[in-house]
């Protein structure tokens, strides 16, 4: 028992050495402005991790309607921006993404594949404005329900926010 206490005494000292060493610290994150925004993709990521294969860098995003309400229409852009509260202002971390989607999931008629959610990692600024969003490219991404994007930060959920997903009319 006093050997499995020193083990565990020494694997709690180096996580915290570690921590102290890289400077950062992340207390949470701030989320605002949710809604539906006009944008240009400025480059397509392959990422065999989501449901389409690819994600998008955008630019000149500008808020065109701040709602949690989205209609299910090709070309609707949405999302939200976010701030990771923190020490080492400026620095950058890794964070998690988790996009969850509504009930039968998304499925990719290419690929015949049914997705319920995807997760995939980015670096983003502490102290920054970071944008996470979804654009309806493909029908099959038209699924109505709640949809929610998660914000992760090693093993804790720092940030959420969802969006109510309607038929569009």
């Amino acid at each position: 028992m006093q050997k499995l206490c020193g083990i565990l005494l020494l694997v709690a000292c180096a996580t915290m050495l570690r921590a102290q060493t890289n400077g950062v610290r992340v207390d949470g994150a701030t989320v605002s402005n949710p809604g539906i925004y006009s944008l240009s993709v400025m480059t397509d990521i392959p990422d065999p991790n989501t449901a389409a294969g690819i994600r998008h860098t955008v630019g000149d995003l500008t808020l065109v309607t701040r709602t949690t309400t989205i209609p299910a229409r090709i070309g609707v852009h949405f999302g939200f921006y976010f701030t990771v509260n923190g020490a080492s202002e400026g620095g950058n971390v890794q964070v998690r993404y988790v996009n969850r989607f509504p009930g039968p999931g998304l499925t990719n008629p290419g690929t015949g594949e049914t997705t319920h959610e995807e997760e995939y990692s980015q670096d983003v600024a502490i102290g920054g404005s970071n944008y996470k969003g979804w654009s309806f490219d493909h029908d099959y991404e038209l699924v109505p329900g709640r949809w929610t994007f998660e914000i992760w930060y090693g093993d804790r959920k720092i940030a959420e926010q969802s969006f109510d997903v309607v038929a569009a009319q």
